[in-house]
């Protein structure tokens, strides 16, 4: 959360307003001098504007893993150094597992921890 005021010599108002867009309260108490309370920053995390519209984690394969013989349950994030592969693993987290998905998520190639976190993946 992020707090600020400035002054505004054409806000002639005095209430809140509320940009849901933006996650901001805009609090106006005097004409002309606004608080702003800003919600994003506490939600960035969370962001999945970069992902593709539509885009849907698919259903995890149906393959056993070798070592513990349960079926593949976790989209997993590797940073592989030159980027992310996105694969299955199974839910013991033995990384026996590769089953990688085919289709990038995102609208960009680069994307980081938080982005892959709010698509549902586990980074690692």
């Amino acid at each position: 959360m992020k707090i600020s005021f400035f002054f505004a010599w054409f806000d002639l108002w005095i209430g809140a307003y509320y940009n849901q867009q933006k996650r901001t309260w805009y609090i106006c108490p005097l004409p002309m001098c606004v608080i702003m309370v800003e919600l994003a920053h506490d939600i960035f995390s969370k962001c999945i504007a970069h992902r593709k519209p539509g885009w849907k984690m698919p259903k995890p394969p149906a393959i056993e893993c070798d070592m513990c013989e349960q079926k593949a349950a976790k989209a997993v994030a590797i940073d592989t150094g030159d980027g992310w592969a996105l694969m299955w693993e199974c839910k013991n987290s033995c990384g026996c597992i590769d089953e990688y998905l085919d289709e990038w998520p995102f609208v960009e190639d680069a994307a980081n921890s938080w982005d892959l976190e709010a698509a549902g993946f586990e980074p690692a």
